[in-house]
């Protein structure tokens, strides 16, 4: 008996709310990647409910389409506008979601920001596994929240992984990396939007290199590093730093909405937001100010900031 293989494979999404997920989704659904779901976290864990629910679009109130661009984007009506049904999970421990899964018959789980860790008896369903896109060169920056740790770093190289995710928080095998660079001064929403572009291409490349069989994968090499959530003091800035990584620092990081506590000999104020930077500029007094606008003396460079 001849044995069926599929021509296309079949993704299962993995994401959440949030810009990242969102623009990955819609590009591999624009670049014609075949998905059976879309899964995304609960808000709640709640004990006892069902662990997975499908999604339902609200029916239509009216005829006439509403103008909303004030609303947040959302992945689950993205999902519904390409025909794409929306799970929610709630307890990914539960033995009864695998078979839930199962059933969607899904070859490949592709991960963006999902933000709880997935069991192993869940990573064995697709017959070709999950794979992540991760915004670091794994296996630097590890975890949750790798591109406030690489804006805290003062790096200005990066890139991006996609990797096979194991039993760990990202330490599966490599399957495609991409190096590139941020500009200065580079918000956290345009610095996702940019590893977002380049993640597509990369899992768009890993998709179809999985379907004809042809998708090479190599462990991480030792080391590296891993970072959990930031906490108050990681907004801290010591003035020993330049001036430049200082900026960069609030710039990716402002949308986190935290002071930013700036110390050194003749300085200890907090501030909201850099308003640029000057390498070449020097001042005698560790901080000038005009009311609320002040000019820090960094080790190399002048810091404008609010």
């Amino acid at each position: 008996m001849p044995i069926y293989k599929r021509q296309t494979i079949r993704a299962l999404f993995w994401g959440m709310p949030g810009e990242f997920s969102f623009l990955v989704l819609e590009g591999l659904l624009k670049a014609g990647i075949n998905f059976c779901g879309l899964v995304i976290s609960a808000a709640v864990d709640g004990g006892g409910m069902n662990p997975i629910i499908r999604l339902e679009p609200d029916p239509p109130h009216s005829q006439l389409p509403m103008n909303r661009p004030y609303l947040q984007r959302s992945i689950t009506q993205l999902a519904w506008q390409n025909q794409v049904p929306v799970f929610e999970v709630r307890d990914l421990s539960s033995p009864a979601i695998g078979s839930e899964l199962a059933a969607l018959d899904a070859d490949l789980a592709i991960v963006a920001c999902f933000p709880r860790r997935i069991p192993e008896h869940i990573l064995v369903i697709p017959s070709h596994g999950f794979i992540n896109l991760h915004p670091s060169l794994l296996p630097e920056f590890r975890g949750p929240f790798p591109l406030f740790w690489f804006f805290r770093s003062g790096q200005q190289h990066t890139g991006i992984s996609v990797h096979y995710m194991d039993a760990g928080l990202d330490t599966g095998d490599i399957a495609l990396q991409q190096e590139l660079s941020l500009p200065y001064g580079i918000s956290g929403p345009q610095a996702d939007a940019l590893f977002a572009t380049y993640g597509v291409s990369l899992l768009q490349t890993a998709y179809y290199r999985i379907s004809s069989g042809t998708l090479s994968r190599k462990p991480q090499r030792r080391g590296g590093s891993r970072y959990s959530r930031p906490s108050a003091q990681d907004f801290h800035i010591p003035t020993s730093w330049s001036a430049r990584r200082a900026y960069n620092f609030i710039c990716g990081t402002a949308e986190w909405r935290q002071p930013y506590r700036i110390s050194g000999p003749g300085i200890d104020r907090s501030f909201r937001q850099a308003l640029s930077f000057d390498t070449a500029a020097s001042q005698q007094e560790p901080i000038l100010c005009d009311g609320h606008v002040c000019w820090i003396q960094f080790r190399s460079g002048l810091l404008h900031a609010r």
